[in-house]
């Protein structure tokens, strides 16, 4: 894979080009001075660009990164660790554990469809909110199944939140932050979210050696989910340079 994205990613990169404003045009083709004053408008999403260094120094980028964060200790966990959990505690065989599998994985494909249309038309942090409510009763369903269709309930729940919150990721740090040094403000917060999608896995499998089953590192995963719902409930958009940077 990597000798493939060498061969055939970067070429195409040249073909890109650079952001719509330095070739004159607008972001997605659309002129604001065109948007009609009913659109619905992202909140905090501003021309006002901050650095890195400005971003750091606000309260919104520790939220967004500790909430996100959040949300990847409850898949790096169900990622790494779901089909031993129902072949050695739920009694699926492999094939219909990875039939489980697949229909997580449609379910987060519809929730990706839903959370790029939902994120043009509703208050992004409520919908990454909602989306944490959904991981933590789909870890604690599957935590606590003692019947299959625990197992199967928590597929759409974990699978949709999963997919619905993705995309609104990376599209609340640039309403926030703006475009111009979003690169270099994403690499400063992925150094905190990685700790999510390396914890997880971990501390779920740590649990399960120590106590014989996955239950009680699933719940506390599902415990961390819900506070990374309130995470998200503060990431109330930074205050713009020429006001306090501190946070809003």
């Amino acid at each position: 894979m990597s000798i493939l994205i060498l061969l055939i990613g970067w070429p195409l990169t040249y073909f890109f080009g650079d952001t719509p404003a330095t070739r004159g045009d607008f972001v997605d083709g659309l002129d604001p001075a065109d948007i009609p004053d009913t659109a619905f408008r992202a909140e905090g999403l501003s021309e006002i660009h901050l650095t890195a260094a400005q971003a750091i120094r606000t309260r919104s980028f520790w939220t967004i990164s500790l909430g996100h964060t959040s949300a990847l200790l409850v898949v790096g966990a169900v990622i790494a660790h779901l089909s031993l959990y129902l072949t050695s505690e739920q009694g699926f065989n492999q094939q219909r554990a990875s039939l489980v599998i697949l229909a997580l994985t449609i379910c987060q494909l519809v929730g990706m469809a839903m959370g790029g249309i939902l994120g043009d038309k509703v208050n992004k942090r409520w919908l990454a909110s909602a989306a944490m409510l959904g991981h933590m009763i789909g870890l604690l369903l599957l935590a606590w199944a003692d019947s299959r269709w625990m197992v199967w309930l928590f597929v759409p729940f974990h699978g949709i939140s999963w997919g619905v919150r993705g995309p609104l990721m990376q599209a609340l740090r640039a309403d926030y932050f703006g475009s111009t040094h979003f690169g270099q403000i994403m690499g400063y917060s992925s150094l905190i979210v990685m700790l999510g999608m390396v914890g997880g896995p971990f501390f779920a499998g740590f649990l399960a050696d120590q106590t014989g089953s996955y239950r009680t590192g699933f719940t506390i995963l599902a415990v961390a989910a819900g506070l990374g719902m309130s995470f998200f409930f503060l990431s109330t958009p930074p205050k713009q340079p020429g006001s306090s940077l501190e946070t809003s």
